[in-house]
């Protein structure tokens, strides 16, 4: 059931009127109240936010209040949403802030609460120039994809500042609680800002704000403002049903007074700057925390795509990273065929996204559509996938709309049809838009609402590649260039029949756990063990059975042990070591229905107080024989998760095994359960005429006798004669994996050698991610988010070592786990021009997640 506003379903004759029920049902009453009031009065019922507030530094857009004497000064509670813009500001975003006066030199009294430029989260406090309270997370908050819910909370009175995020009280790196004294935030006659430092220093905000609160008089923590929903398993926004005192205020914008309070005090704020026209400079925006569609038909909620700052060259966007080519820094070097994406990849559906001239410049480029993980530039006058900035034609290659030299054309591969019209031109306020059919295969090009050429068409590309709007770059350029639109503002034109906005209300369900994002603990899970040298069970979230489980020692330079249930409890694998399957008595001694039982002699629990962590996977729970290879061999599969186990007899002929998941798989590891073999793995992204080893670091290698030049197919993976994988009447293990949307995803990227390396969409929020050179030398390096609960991950365990975690400070690899995918923050694992593989799987599906 798709979220409605008030409710999914009404019922007529509720005997017993409740606000909520299993099924999210409303009476009439009820919902005639909610839709006639515009109001959410249910407390306990995830709360339907209408628009939010974009603030473009750029423009200067903030709002100002002058406050009268409070209920208490030294107790307040201040709780917004927010979805940032620009992360490449020269200095601090400033979310809320007080002083006496605007003064134009540093004010000596002031309270604010920040973005730092390196993504920290800071509240600062002094009073006549003496530092008073203050803090700094050690988390980093640059997700520029999805919402964060943030909290500042005060008690001077109990000589306490804390702050939240999502929930759950930050981290700190620093932090000094306040003493018994008055707060220049709440001080009466202080001059309040949100949105901006001060006139002289302006320090702005980019973004996005939903639902703010101010409470006089109350240190509140964020379960009074929301709540961890049961449907989708994430932090979402609740109304707040308290009191406000006497300086609170609630600001919802709903409507083009933009600075209305609505908690019934009136304390209305001033805004300077916005804009509330019916176009694309609009900055009520319906970009929202919640999902839901109005029953009148008009714009959903939700979260709305924007162009993406951390893809490389972000830099270059600003209003809530809408506009692309922004002033500054206007013409620096940014090197050639550098992509700037959407936020949002799109598979299937039919979508609708408008651009508008901002100024005829001699720069900068026209946005297109295109595959996902592109760098793009020209190719005989049409555009074409290239890589490293050579034009490399290429059968899985979709790159559609205009080039630099003003050609509308597409060419896709070797397959697809291409077509070009010369003289088009743009100026300023023109609008260029794109209805893109994913499913039909059909691009449709606007000038001002006219269609420009034929309807574009194309074959299949690969099976699940996302397709996203982007900005190509081969020069530098001179200002603002385009205005992005996917629907969060007004369009221009009429949206075509059956097309519809980009945001998260909009996209299909997850194809796993439908839309319940905490199914994906039911598939995979990432558990932290404190080893006792003794029997212990351990437990998963999502209480499920593995069938795989893989365990690493975080603190002792063990090595990792990997079992199945295939081959069967205490049978040990090393896959850091070519070593055939032993047998014990005291490893991994059950399957449990919601975990596995450790013995006293595993490798992760053989030391009382170690630290370790246990990688599992269900694959399925029944083992049965297919024969849909050359060779019979026993599978136990869940093709719901993508994932298979397989044990087969070589030939030493060429042959085909049966894999159970009825999708190719993208990547195979197998292990000679009887010789001292390495463990030989095939992935997509290298083909089928390579192979890599899971115990050693070295690159790909060229090996025909490995797969026989032969990719997976639905049904089967093949074999050569290598004795690692076919050796005649020895046994083997294969575990086979295939990407599932809002799941799993398995692909490769390109290093730069930068700490702004690349970012690699997956289309959810990764727990768990390992990465890999396939060009070069490198370990097998892995990060998930219960080792790494916060950014910068660097908590790194390596596959092929038997060595303990890498912190932080000294981890291989450093990367953001964003909403979307992850971004590559360190010089490691991004060397400039290596290839590299990687496998990743989901916390949560982008369109529930929220920015992390």
């Amino acid at each position: 059931m798709s979220n409605r506003y008030p409710g999914g379903v009404v019922r007529k004759n509720q005997l017993v009127p409740t606000t909520s029920s299993a099924s999210g049902m409303w009476t009439m009453d009820q919902s005639a109240q909610a839709t006639k009031s515009d109001i959410w009065p249910y407390a306990n019922i995830a709360m339907p936010i209408s628009q939010s507030l974009r603030f473009r530094a750029s423009n200067t857009n903030y709002l100002t209040r002058t406050y009268g004497a409070p209920t208490n000064n030294k107790v307040w509670t201040w709780s917004a949403w927010v979805k940032r813009g620009s992360l490449s500001l020269a200095d601090a975003n400033h979310l809320f802030m007080a002083s006496p006066t605007d003064v134009s030199g540093n004010p000596s009294t002031y309270g604010r609460l920040v973005f730092e430029t390196d993504g920290t989260l800071r509240y600062q406090s002094a009073l006549s120039s003496v530092a008073t309270e203050s803090f700094t997370s050690s988390a980093v908050y640059r997700d520029p994809s999805a919402w964060y819910h943030i909290v500042l909370y005060m008690d001077a009175v109990n000589t306490t500042v804390r702050g939240y995020v999502n929930g759950t009280e930050i981290t700190y790196a620093s932090r000094t609680n306040p003493t018994n004294t008055n707060t220049a935030i709440n001080g009466s006659g202080n001059y309040h800002r949100i949105g901006l430092f001060r006139s002289a220093e302006l320090r702005p905000f980019d973004g996005y704000m939903a639902d703010v609160n101010f409470i006089d008089g109350q240190a509140l923590d964020p379960s009074y403002f929301g709540q961890t929903s049961a449907i989708t398993g994430v932090w979402e926004p609740k109304q707040y049903s308290g009191t406000y005192g006497t300086n609170g205020w609630h600001l919802e914008f709903k409507d083009t007074t933009v600075g209305q309070d609505t908690s019934g005090n009136n304390n209305d704020w001033t805004p300077n700057n916005f804009s509330t026209a019916n176009d694309y400079t609009n900055d009520l925006v319906k970009d929202v925390p919640t999902q839901w569609a109005p029953r009148d038909g008009t714009t959903p909620r939700g979260n709305y795509c924007v162009l993406n700052a951390v893809d490389q060259k972000g830099t270059f966007l600003a209003g809530g990273n809408l506009i692309y080519g922004s002033t500054s820094p206007a013409g620096s070097g940014a090197g050639n065929n550098i992509g700037i994406r959407s936020s949002i990849g799109v598979t299937t559906g039919k979508w609708y996204v408008e651009f508008t001239k901002l100024a005829t410049t001699t720069n900068g480029q026209t946005p297109k559509v295109g595959t996902n993980d592109i760098v793009l530039g020209s190719y005989n006058g049409y555009l074409a996938l290239t890589t490293g900035g050579n034009a490399l034609p290429n059968s899985n290659s979709i790159d559609m709309g205009y080039d630099y030299e003003q050609r509308v054309g597409v060419k896709i591969g070797s397959t697809g049809t291409s077509q070009s019209a010369t003289g088009i031109s743009f100026t300023t306020n023109d609008v260029l838009a794109y209805a893109l059919d994913c499913d039909s295969k059909t691009l449709i090009v606007y000038k001002n609402g006219s269609q420009i050429g034929s309807t574009i068409s194309w074959s299949e590309t690969t099976p699940g590649t996302a397709l996203h709007f982007f900005f190509s770059q081969t020069s530098s350029w001179d200002g603002p260039c385009w205005a992005a639109n996917f629907g969060q503002q007004p369009f221009k034109y009429t949206i075509p029949s059956g097309y519809k906005q980009i945001c998260t209300t909009n996209l299909p369900a997850p194809t796993i756990g439908a839309t319940v994002s905490t199914a994906a603990n039911k598939y995979f899970d990432a558990t932290l063990i404190t080893a006792t040298a003794a029997t212990q069970v351990i437990t998963n979230v999502g209480g499920f059975q593995p069938d795989f489980v893989w365990l690493k020692s975080r603190t002792n330079a063990n090595n990792p042990t990997i079992y199945d249930a295939i081959r069967g409890v205490n049978t040990i694998l090393y896959p850091a070591l070519t070593n055939a399957e032993a047998v014990g008595s005291a490893q991994l001694t059950a399957f449990n229905s919601n975990g596995f039982t450790l013995g006293a002699s595993e490798n992760a629990n053989d030391q009382n107080g170690e630290a370790s962590v246990g990688w599992q996977w269900n694959a399925g729970g029944s083992t049965v024989t297919n024969t849909s290879g050359t060779i019979s061999s026993q599978v136990r599969a869940n093709p719901t998760a993508g994932f298979s186990i397989v044990t087969y007899t070589g030939t030493g002929a060429n042959a085909t095994v049966g894999h159970g998941l009825g999708v190719a798989p993208s990547m195979v590891i197998v292990k000679s359960r009887v010789n001292a073999y390495d463990w030989v793995v095939y992935n997509s992204s290298i083909g089928n005429t390579k192979k890599l080893y899971l115990n050693l670091t070295s690159a790909e290698v060229v090996d025909s006798t490995a797969w026989n030049n032969t990719s997976p197919t639905s049904s089967t993976f093949s074999l050569g004669s290598n004795v690692g994988v076919n050796q005649s009447s020895s046994t083997y293990v294969a575990y086979c994996w295939t990407p599932i949307a809002g799941y799993s995803a398995f692909g490769n990227y390109t290093g730069n050698g930068s700490t702004d390396g690349p970012f690699v969409y997956t289309g959810f929020r990764p727990k768990w991610l390992f990465v890999k050179k396939s060009s070069g030398t490198s370990y097998w390096q892995c990060l998930d988010t219960s080792r790494s609960p916060y950014n910068l991950a660097g908590e790194d365990l390596i596959f092929d070592l038997a060595d303990a975690e890498k912190t932080i400070a000294g981890g291989f690899n450093q990367v953001d786990i964003l909403s979307n995918g992850f971004k590559i923050r360190n010089t490691n694992c991004n060397d400039s021009g290596g290839t590299y593989i990687f496998g990743a799987f989901a916390e949560a599906p982008f369109k529930n997640a929220i920015a992390r």
